[in-house]
């Protein structure tokens, strides 16, 4: 091999730099040492730039990330309060009337009324101003043992068809206090599902009770039960004042009410959704209610699962 061969080929020493695939480096391999160093300089300082660019937008897009989850948390802390604030005075209020009504009460026995009749009545009016607060401290222990998970369910096989038509019986005088329509609609053959009857009663007159409360006088209700493939869904149907959108992802709050939006004036403290919520999810099933908007009624849909044939022995489900 020639002197002039030899030198022709590449000092095996030296780094080699990988292929270039731009039009820069291509340009570069066809200039002088020098003129090539300096466009590859050029163009690794603009990589450069063009990635610390793309990490000062990532930090950018992460920090107003941050913002916007900074903002929403305090968004949802501010909703927070004022349930809470809500919640206090919805509470503040069921217990103020009958404090004064017991007020009363004791102010016109200590003028030393004589009149026995007018005795009888004050005492009467005691006597149901105070088991109305001890309903509603009642309520308020049920909801706290069952959100602490201190409520244990006496779960057996019963036949919910039957549980609904027994529903729909205790809950017959307040509906018929406000001169409505109920059309209960229950399958021939059982619904077998494993629950606990106490709590599961409590979930279908206080569906049935709400109902009724928040329809006008006149209104048409219907409950119905039926199986849909694995399922016993119970539905309860009315024609009243309707859930406003805004309330209806919160109807199963605590203390939520739904005269709060439609500016009406029913009492109680707003808990027996979240009680039936609790229930319903205790026993494994769901509740969902859905509503057309104020004055266009609304729908509760209980869904619970079925027992099993090879469950069910004979004698069960009475």
């Amino acid at each position: 091999m020639t002197s002039e061969a030899a030198n022709a080929l590449p000092d095996e020493n030296l780094i080699r730099r990988p292929a270039a695939s731009s039009s820069r480096a291509e340009e570069a391999s066809a200039r002088s040492p020098t003129e090539g160093a300096a466009l590859l300089i050029k163009e690794c300082l603009r990589r450069t730039a063009a990635a610390e660019e793309a990490r000062i937008r990532a930090e950018a897009n992460a920090a107003n990330a941050r913002a916007a989850d900074g903002g929403r948390d305090n968004r949802e802390r501010k909703d927070a309060d004022r349930r809470n604030t809500e919640s206090m005075s919805v509470l503040a209020h069921e217990l103020r009337s009958p404090l004064a009504a017991i007020r009363y009460a004791v102010a016109v026995m200590r003028r030393g009324c004589r009149n026995e009749a007018a005795v009888h009545s004050v005492q009467d009016a005691i006597d149901n101003q105070v088991t109305l607060m001890l309903r509603l401290v009642d309520d308020l222990s049920e909801v706290s043992r069952a959100a602490n998970g201190k409520i244990h369910l006496e779960r057996a096989p019963l036949d919910l068809a039957a549980l609904v038509r027994d529903a729909a019986e205790t809950s017959r005088p307040s509906v018929e206090a406000r001169k409505h329509r109920l059309t209960v609609r229950v399958p021939q053959e059982p619904l077998p599902v494993n629950a606990d009857r106490l709590r599961l009663s409590q979930v279908l007159t206080n569906l049935l009770n709400n109902a009724a409360k928040y329809t006008p006088p006149g209104g048409a209700l219907s409950l119905s039960a039926e199986r849909e493939e694995d399922e016993a869904v119970v539905r309860v149907c009315d024609n009243g004042v309707g859930i406003s959108a805004e309330t209806l992802p919160r109807i199963f709050d605590m203390f939520m009410q739904v005269d709060q939006s439609l500016g009406l004036s029913q009492g109680g403290l707003g808990i027996g959704l979240t009680l039936v919520q609790r229930f319903v999810e205790m026993h494994g099933g769901s509740v969902h209610a859905a509503s057309g908007g104020a004055n266009c009624g609304s729908e509760f849909t209980v869904r619970l699962p079925l027992l099993l044939a090879s469950r069910i022995t004979l004698g069960d489900c009475q």
